[in-house]
């Protein structure tokens, strides 16, 4: 299937990671990346000033910009792993300018991107009811592009996904603002910005997947049964 092939990480003892061991992080490994500017990047995109971060992603766009889909194949994993990390940042410009390279991916490497979606899903979701519109309208538009803009394919990636979502709806309930952030770098007030918006934004996600599941399940329905000639919709009574 277009979102099959779920593939390990392969997993690395990065001494350069961020955090040690956040619950946030659970479920997500590191990405080994060869490519060494995709990796000068990713490192950049792991610091912790925000205004460092959203210019590791503006270098990242163009350098995903120049790479062929072969070369882009390859950094996907290690991509779905700082995507995650950076997801949760408080800053809204870094958060929507994840989907600027997330587009750049999905044009020239949408079969891996497809294949690393159990781990991009969650906090991507999540993003497309982002209380910022510019988050929330990029990650809707990227995830419409994987899509091929077809509602079934949608409808497909939803069903295949909300085992996935529903766990990380279950970790997100649970957590606890010293949970969700590494207190060693982050303020209480910033853990305390951070938990409400990811607490609310996955359930504000999960509601959304749900109604738009529906609706796309509904909408395929009436028009099969637009298609059925006359007559032939229901038995004849007898």
């Amino acid at each position: 299937g277009s979102f099959g092939g779920f593939g390990a990480l392969a997993s690395s003892s990065s001494s350069s990671s961020p955090v040690q061991s956040p619950q946030y992080a659970v479920g997500f490994e590191t990405g080994e990346v060869q490519d060494t500017e995709v990796a000068f990047c990713l490192r950049k995109l792991s610091k912790r000033d925000p205004v460092t971060k959203l210019k590791a992603l503006q270098e990242l766009e163009k350098v995903f910009k120049g790479k062929t889909s072969k070369e882009l194949k390859e950094v996907v994993a290690g991509w779905s792993y700082s995507f995650n990390l950076a997801s949760l940042e408080n800053d809204k410009k870094v958060r929507a300018a994840l989907y600027d390279c997330m587009r750049e991916l999905i044009k020239k490497a949408k079969k891996p991107v497809g294949a690393n979606l159990k781990r991009l899903f969650p906090n991507w979701w999540i993003h497309t009811c982002d209380s910022w519109k510019s988050v929330a309208r990029n990650a809707q538009a990227s995830l419409q592009l994987l899509c091929s803009e077809k509602p079934a394919i949608m409808l497909k990636m939803l069903t295949k996904m909300k085992p996935t979502f529903l766990k990380a709806v279950a970790r997100n309930i649970e957590s606890t603002p010293t949970t969700l952030s590494d207190m060693r770098t982050t303020t209480q007030a910033q853990a305390l910005e951070r938990y409400e918006r990811v607490v609310s934004c996955t359930l504000l996600g999960l509601h959304e997947l749900m109604v738009k599941a529906a609706a796309i399940s509904r909408s395929s329905l009436d028009s099969n049964t637009e298609s059925v000639p006359k007559g032939e919709g229901k038995e004849t009574a007898r």
